[in-house]
C-alpha cells in the first residue's frame, strides 16, 4: 500500500481527518526516524513490511479479491500516539456552514411569435419600492395639511419676503446677507467655520489654546480690557498690528508673533460686523463677560460712538 492508501486507512482506523492524520505522521516519523508510512501502517492495523514489499494489485484483482479483516477491527493505536490532544470530538464541534443565499432569479427569457424575437418578462417589483408608492404621498398630504400657506420664516431656513418690494429678508427684518438674528449665535458659528482661517483649529473648539494662545478662564478679557482693541487685533493680524500699532498688543504688552502668527480676518474677507460677532463670542464664551454688556462694548450705538473720546 502507497502513502495515500495508508493514510485513508489510518484517518479511517481513527475517525480522524486525513489532513491531521498525515502530519501528525509525519511529525512522529521525525521524531522516531522512521518513514510516515510506518506510522499510518502501526495506526491502521497492517503489516508495514509486508505492504511495502508486495505489489500494487491492479483494480480488477483488488475489486475481486476477498476483503481484508475490516478497518473498523482493527485496533486504534493510544491517542497519546498523535500528536493532537483531542480527535474524535472534532466531528461534533466542527460548525454547520452557512446556507448561502440563493441567488436572485433571472429574468425569464421568453421567445414570441414565429421568428423567435426574445423578450424579457420581468420580475415583480421589490416590496420596499413598491411601499414607496404608499408612503411618499401620505408625507406629501400631511406637509401640506401642515404648512397650508408654506413654510414660515425660519422654518426649514426659509427667509422673509416683504411684500410690497419683494425683497428677501432675514427673518428680524434684517437685510439679506448681513449678521441679523442672533449676533452671538452667529460669532460662534464664525469661530468654528473651517473655511476661513479657522479660529479653533489655533485656539481650541473650547478656546482652551493649541498653536495660537488660550482664550478661556477669561485670559482673553485680561489681554483685551476693551473690546475695539479686541476687535482691531483680529482685524489686522500679527502683520498688519506690527505695522500700525508697533511690536506688543494688550494689556500685558504682549510681543507681537511671541504666541504665534495671527491671521488678518479682514484681509481674509469678513466684514467689521462679522469680526465684531467673532470677539463678542470669544468675550462672552471664554472671557466670561454677560452678553449684553458685551454686545454693548462690541456694538456701541451711534450716540455712544459720538460720545466716546
Amino acid at each position: 500500500m502507497d502513502f495515500e492508501q495508508l493514510l485513508a486507512a489510518a484517518s479511517s482506523a481513527l475517525s480522524a481527518p486525513s489532513e491531521i492524520v498525515g502530519r501528525s505522521a509525519r511529525a512522529r516519523a521525525t521524531a522516531e526516524g522512521v518513514g510516515p508510512e510506518q506510522i499510518l501502517a502501526r495506526w491502521a492495523g497492517v503489516d508495514a513490511d509486508a505492504t511495502s514489499a508486495a505489489p500494487a494489485a491492479p483494480p480488477a484483482a483488488v475489486e475481486a479479491a476477498p476483503a481484508a479483516a475490516p478497518v473498523e477491527a482493527a485496533a486504534p493505536p493510544q491517542a497519546q500516539e498523535l500528536d493532537v490532544e483531542v480527535v474524535a470530538p472534532m466531528s461534533e464541534e466542527r460548525p454547520e456552514p452557512e446556507p448561502e443565499p440563493a441567488p436572485e432569479p433571472e429574468p425569464e427569457q421568453v421567445l414570441v411569435g414565429s421568428a423567435g424575437i426574445e423578450v424579457t418578462k420581468r420580475q415583480s417589483l421589490p416590496k420596499w419600492l413598491a411601499a414607496s408608492f404608499f408612503v411618499v404621498p401620505l408625507v406629501a398630504l400631511f406637509y401640506v395639511a401642515s404648512f397650508a400657506s408654506g413654510p414660515q420664516c425660519g422654518n426649514g431656513g426659509a427667509l422673509a419676503i416683504d411684500p410690497v418690494t419683494g425683497v428677501a429678508e432675514n427673518c428680524d427684518g434684517s437685510e439679506y446677507g448681513s449678521l441679523g438674528g442672533n449676533v452671538l449665535e452667529q460669532g460662534a458659528a464664525l469661530y468654528l467655520a473651517e473655511a476661513l482661517p479657522s479660529c479653533q483649529a489655533c485656539h481650541g473648539a473650547e478656546g482652551g489654546g493649541g498653536t495660537g494662545p488660550a482664550l478661556a478662564g477669561g485670559a482673553v478679557v485680561e489681554t483685551f480690557p476693551a473690546c475695539a482693541d479686541h476687535i482691531l487685533w483680529v482685524a489686522l493680524g500679527t502683520s498688519g498690528w506690527r505695522g500700525e500699532r508697533g511690536d506688543t498688543y494688550g494689556a500685558q504688552a504682549k510681543p507681537v508673533g511671541g504666541g504665534g502668527i495671527m491671521p488678518s480676518y479682514e484681509a481674509a474677507g469678513l466684514t467689521p460686523e462679522e469680526i465684531a460677532a467673532v470677539v463678542l463670542f470669544e468675550r462672552v464664551s471664554f472671557g466670561g463677560q454677560d452678553a449684553a454688556a458685551a454686545e454693548a462694548d462690541c456694538f456701541p450705538d451711534e450716540e455712544g460712538a459720538e460720545a466716546a473720546p
